[in-house]
């Protein structure tokens, strides 16, 4: 959860950024901690990055910042004249994919399909000017987020199993986060960042943890008891043949007419 002042989308405008946030951690951890920023050649780091705007790209195009433009006709988009034609037009075949270079490229910032899919692009970095989106079918992050008086809340949610390691109980791995607000023109390189930090996965507990205080409790009752039946023998020599039975049933009465006596007095 971080504060931020306005919700920002990528509305169809060159001048237009989008809120997002990542998280990064060393793809291997075992290879050591890497280099926070994007990482180190022989030290890659993964990288999740959600965006305000993917899964609802369509509805933040051109003709949702200008209502009111007028267009004559998208030529091999399949719609008609006077139509606006949407990205997601020209991939229903493969050839229409040459008008949308960066799409047919592959780079995901171009691909309507994908990000009408997910909000979460997953990347790769080994060093400065190295970031690079992983092939859509191993995209596998998730986000959900919600932007409510000045704050923006998400939940991301990755795999456990990644390419080289598995998120386990009891280890400990470090991550870093970033976070763009687009109100304040923050793309690419210009954004809030942080140093690692270090996420330790609990393990699960012991059945022994939950039985531990009980077991404590039932031993200093047992131990009152005894004692008192010692007390009461030393007073009265026939209490010794009682059992521990009768003697805790005599406690609980003796324990109920000192709160009733007591209750009484502060009345």
């Amino acid at each position: 959860e971080w504060r931020d002042a306005a919700s920002d989308a990528m509305k169809g405008g060159a001048g237009a950024f989008r809120d997002a946030l990542a998280v990064e951690f060393p793809s291997d951890p075992k290879g050591g901690i890497p280099f926070f920023g994007m990482g180190e050649p022989n030290r890659p780091v993964t990288i999740y990055q959600w965006k305000s705007d993917w899964r609802s790209a369509r509805d933040n195009d051109v003709d949702e910042k200008y209502p009111n433009m007028i267009v004559d006709w998208y030529p091999f988009s399949g719609r008609a004249p006077g139509e606006i034609a949407e990205a997601v037009d020209y991939g229903k075949k493969e050839e229409g994919k040459a008008f949308l270079t960066s799409w047919a490229a592959g780079n995901t910032l171009g691909g309507p399909a994908l990000q009408a899919q997910r909000s979460v692009e997953k990347l790769v970095a080994r060093g400065f000017g190295t970031i690079t989106p992983v092939a859509d079918q191993q995209q596998d992050g998730e986000a959900n987020a919600l932007w409510k008086n000045g704050n923006w809340t998400a939940v991301l949610t990755i795999p456990r199993a990644q390419e080289k390691f598995t998120f386990a109980r009891g280890q400990t791995v470090p991550v870093a986060f970033a976070a763009w607000d687009g109100a304040k023109s923050e793309r690419g390189g210009e954004k809030a960042v942080s140093t690692w930090y270090f996420l330790s996965l609990e393990r699960p507990g012991s059945v022994f943890t939950y039985v531990a205080p009980l077991l404590a409790v039932a031993g200093v009752v047992a131990v009152e008891l005894a004692g008192l039946r010692g007390l009461r023998a030393r007073r009265n020599p026939a209490v010794a043949h009682q059992s521990f039975g009768a003697v805790a049933r005599q406690w609980i009465r003796d324990l109920r007419a000192m709160m009733t006596r007591g209750g009484k007095g502060s009345a």
